[in-house]
């Protein structure tokens, strides 16, 4: 479709329960992956005390532009990767 376009954005936590993030597992109260067990990860985050996130909304991309989703892929992954870096951090 000629109207179809794709919009990356980076999301990036920046305080955890009224702090700043200092390790990971800051981190890891708010992201469940590899061999996390669900529910004492769901048990943690519903302890927290909430968190600060930052959000960067980068260009939009025409989908029809590009030759095949694997290149608009790349494009949008370079984008959200270069985001982390250029999030401000929370005051």
């Amino acid at each position: 479709r000629e109207d179809l376009y794709i919009q990356p954005l980076t999301l990036s936590l920046a305080m955890t329960n009224r702090q700043e993030i200092r390790s990971q597992e800051d981190r890891d109260l708010y992201a469940w992956h590899g061999d996390m067990t669900l529910s004492p990860h769901l048990w943690q985050f519903a302890k927290s005390k909430g968190a600060t996130i930052n959000i960067t909304f980068h260009p939009a991309y025409k989908a029809i532009q590009y030759n095949d989703r694997k290149t608009l892929a790349k494009k949008c992954y370079e984008d959200v990767l270069n985001g982390l870096h250029q999030t401000p951090v929370a005051a």
